[in-house]
């Protein structure tokens, strides 16, 4: 039987209509990509990972955990202190609320970034682009608050525990004091972070499909890598040197405390065990 070709175009067109379909697959958007911005593409779970899926579960489980259990202490030591006047009234307790409101506020910066790490299984940058410098700006000045304050509650155990009668009788560790610098430690590090607020910027890797956070001056400014030394050496380095070696100086003094209490206790039992023996001669 002969088929004319109007027949022939009827029946595909009717063949087509009736066929299902289906979407393009991650692999076909990416051949159609024909500009290198990324904003419309799509990501799923079928494309290429960095990690394995199984350690991407363990990773975000681990993560989950830590904040679930950073945020309920932290949430904790918080209502605690502002709860109660009294314990408001202490310099140490004031610096302690401080630490915990740093270290609650870095979990809620940074824990979102770290979740999309573990669940696309990359390090592309899956939120809004105005959110990438907000997120650095934020997560490093937390970090930077509780490192700080780490210190001042380091210095103020050495001062109370090696240097005493100073304690009581500076007015370095006055609940003003805290809070002068307290507030100084939230303006220092506002201040020394605010390069990242403007650096920042969400760049396209067409051939990966991924959008990055990243900062453009990483590898090409020497300003910037003098920056970043004196932000290692004034927020890492001198902190944890000074703490160490403060702590260090705690310890030896405890020690002989101890020791020299338990020398002058046996010393007391001695004499008073010599006077229980001794006999009454009349």
């Amino acid at each position: 039987m002969n088929i004319t070709e109007e027949e022939s175009t009827a029946t595909s067109l009717i063949i087509n209509s009736i066929s299902p379909t289906f979407p393009p697959t991650f692999s076909t958007q990416q051949n159609n990509l024909t500009t290198p911005s990324l904003t419309k593409t799509t990501f799923n779970f079928q494309q290429k990972r960095d990690v394995s899926f199984h350690f991407s579960l363990i990773f975000g489980s681990l993560i989950g955990g830590v904040t679930v259990v950073g945020l309920t202490a932290n949430i904790l030591v918080v209502i605690a202190i502002l709860s109660d006047r009294k314990m408001r009234k202490s310099p140490m307790n004031l610096l302690l609320l401080n630490l915990a409101i740093a270290d609650l506020l870095y979990l809620l910066a940074f824990t979102p970034f770290w979740l999309s790490m573990s669940v696309y299984g990359d390090g592309g940058w899956h939120f809004s682009d105005m959110f990438c410098p907000i997120a650095r700006f934020f997560g490093n000045i937390f970090l930077v608050i509780s490192i700080l304050t780490y210190l001042a509650i380091c210095i103020e155990r050495y001062v109370a525990i090696v240097h005493p009668i100073a304690m009581h009788t500076s007015v370095w560790c006055t609940r003003s004091r805290v809070l002068v610098i307290a507030f100084g430690i939230w303006v220092f590090a506002m201040a020394y972070q605010f390069p990242y607020l403007v650096v920042f910027q969400v760049f396209d890797i067409p051939e990966k499909n991924l959008r990055v956070c990243r900062n453009p001056l990483a590898s090409k400014s020497k300003i910037w890598k003098i920056y970043k030394w004196s932000e290692f050496l004034l927020t890492y380095a001198l902190p944890i040197i000074i703490s160490v070696l403060l702590y260090s100086r705690i310890c030896r003094v405890l020690w002989f405390k101890n020791k020299n209490g338990e020398n002058y206790g046996k010393g007391q039992n001695e004499n008073e065990n010599k006077t229980e023996l001794k006999p009454n001669v009349k």
